[in-house]
């Protein structure tokens, strides 16, 4: 079994989506003869909206977690305030704001960066006590791959990055400053460069690194997608009967921002039960997961309030069962802002996994060309009320079928965590041979 430093800042009991697919590789890994030791953040730092102690449970007993600490703000409400997980009122609009406009031209490459000596220097005496054949990081942050640099230059031990987004040439982590926008490119460049490998999960970001880093091979970059975790998905789970009958479940998991924000979709139900208002008893929509203020308040104000149910604090397990018990469509909000272009969420595999059809409101991107490819999916530009209100008035009066993915078994287990971490090792195994 060869030994892995596992490099990350998201990890349990913190929770939401960037958790998920680190902590299924970690539990997968010696499957493919790996033995993760993982560093990351001590606990207290973790966004109070975003916890998953469950997941802990999930993990070998014998794992060794090591958590180092960092400068960012232990007030876990006020933490919440600023990454705007919760609502502010005038004064933290003003204050937060222009902090946050101010400390994102300063903090490179990313709001992490302080986490940065305290993880390193936990790593070097980490690495004094043991040998790794390999460190491996997870981004973002990005400030991940910054310290497996460091750390490998210390150590002389090789590095393999994994890029779950992308950051220079993304909207959401691009910064317009210009001096900021030099500096993240030299950076980027210098530690892929020197990488053993590059983990992408989209062809589209492998497309973009070729674009942007034209000099260095294209053997350096690896396609491990985003994928499911088995233990949750199976067809037992598929073949179970919906609890109701008669009524449309349009379901929605894991996590909403005041970006990716569903308005669009419910003023568009909204307008057809005002329309056609003899199928509001023939529908309902549920949010699962994390649900900014802002949108709840939308609902309680809206006329489709009575159809409209938020369930925050399950399990990602608890999810799944739900998913795959008592969704009918799955619903899918993506917009190129928050990195659309090239980043597939790994909800989307989730959906697959629990043979739902898909219902994506998007703005084009990885996502679309994804599920155009699997069949199982309908699709409304993200804004597009008019459009999204036709496709539910479809759906519900039974005058549209919801396409189920083509996928077969067999293709479909190629995106099981199992799968990817087996695929991982593979890749380990071309830097530490």
């Amino acid at each position: 079994m060869k030994k892995i430093l596992f490099i990350t800042y998201n990890f349990a009991p913190g929770g939401g989506g960037p958790v998920i697919p680190i902590h299924t590789l970690v539990k997968y890994l010696p499957l493919a003869g790996y033995e993760p030791v993982v560093l990351t953040v001590r606990e207290e730092y973790y966004q109070k909206t975003y916890r998953s102690p469950e997941l802990a449970s999930e993990l070998p007993d014998d794992l060794r977690v090591f958590r180092a600490g960092c400068l960012e703000p232990k007030n876990w409400g006020l933490k919440d305030k600023i990454y705007g997980l919760e609502d502010r009122n005038r004064r933290d609009r003003l204050v937060i704001g222009l902090g946050k406009h101010l400390l994102k031209h300063c903090l490179i490459p990313d709001r992490n960066i302080t986490w940065l000596p305290f993880a390193f220097t936990r790593g070097v005496r980490i690495a004094a006590e043991e040998k790794f054949d390999l460190i491996f990081a997870v981004a973002p942050p990005f400030t991940s791959n910054l310290i497996a640099y460091l750390l490998s230059r210390w150590t002389r031990t090789p590095y393999v990055l994994d890029y779950r987004d992308d950051w220079v040439g993304n909207p959401l982590y691009s910064s317009r400053f210009l001096p900021r926008k030099i500096v993240d490119r030299v950076l980027e460049k210098l530690i892929v460069r020197a990488a053993g490998r590059v983990v992408c999960a989209t062809e589209e970001s492998i497309s973009l690194f070729r674009e942007k880093y034209p000099e260095i091979t294209a053997d350096k970059y690896a396609l491990i997608r985003n994928g499911y975790d088995p233990e949750y998905f199976g067809p037992c789970l598929r073949a179970a009967p919906q609890a109701e009958r008669g009524k449309t479940r349009f379901v929605y998991t894991g996590t909403l921002t005041l970006k990716r924000t569903p308005i669009y979709f419910l003023r568009a139900a909204e307008r057809l039960i005002r329309e056609r208002p003899e199928l509001a008893g023939r529908f309902e929509i549920r949010f699962v997961g994390f649900i900014p203020k802002a949108v709840r308040d939308y609902i309680q104000r809206s006329a489709i309030s009575g159809l409209t149910r938020c369930k925050e604090g399950l399990s990602p397990r608890e999810s799944a069962r739900l998913l795959c018990r008592e969704a009918d469509v799955c619903l899918l909000f993506q917009r190129k802002s928050e990195g659309g272009q090239t980043a597939i969420p790994g909800k989307v595999y989730e959906y697959l996994a629990a043979g739902k059809p898909v219902f994506c409101m998007a703005e084009g991107g990885a996502t679309v060309r994804f599920l155009e490819s699997t069949g199982g999916a309908l699709f409304a530009d993200y804004e597009d009320v008019e459009r999204i209100q036709d496709i539910l008035s479809g759906l519900i009066s039974g005058g549209k079928t919801a396409p189920v993915s083509r996928l077969t078994e067999a293709e479909l287990r190629q995106f099981s965590r199992r799968e990817q971490a087996i695929s991982l090792g593979r890749v380990f195994d071309s830097v530490t041979r």
